[in-house]
């Protein structure tokens, strides 16, 4: 149970609290879509839009270069023994809906940093 939300059967709420700041004066706008997770069969899922917990960011946010903290939340298969968090540095021309991925920055969570429990 996550703020009132229970993971569907097979999984659990996995909270990744993330701290980002611009490197230049330009404010930068990010989506929850910025960031994914990989699992061990090469399948990935973004993180549950907003509404889970308190400290959640935002679906839609903009960084600057003063520090933003906030919880990214997403659903594990309890199988999972580990996962990467990825983020995904994508762009798109004007006028082009298809994402051109730029690069995959991975952020390996081992499983010895994982809390484990039904309930959050």
């Amino acid at each position: 149970d996550l703020n009132g939300n229970t993971a569907p059967d097979g999984y659990q709420f996995a909270t990744i609290n993330v701290t980002l700041q611009a490197l230049d004066s330009e404010p930068v706008d990010m989506y929850y879509s910025d960031f994914a997770v990989l699992f061990s069969d090469d399948t990935y899922c973004e993180p549950l839009e907003s509404g889970y917990t308190a400290n959640q960011l935002p679906d839609e946010y903009t960084i600057t270069n003063q520090p933003t903290t906030g919880d990214l939340v997403f659903l594990i298969p309890l199988s999972e023994e580990g996962f990467l968090f990825d983020y995904v540095d994508y762009y798109t021309y004007e006028g082009d809906d298809e994402f051109h991925y730029n690069a995959i920055y991975d952020i390996i969570i081992p499983t010895e940093n994982w809390t484990r429990s039904d309930s959050l």
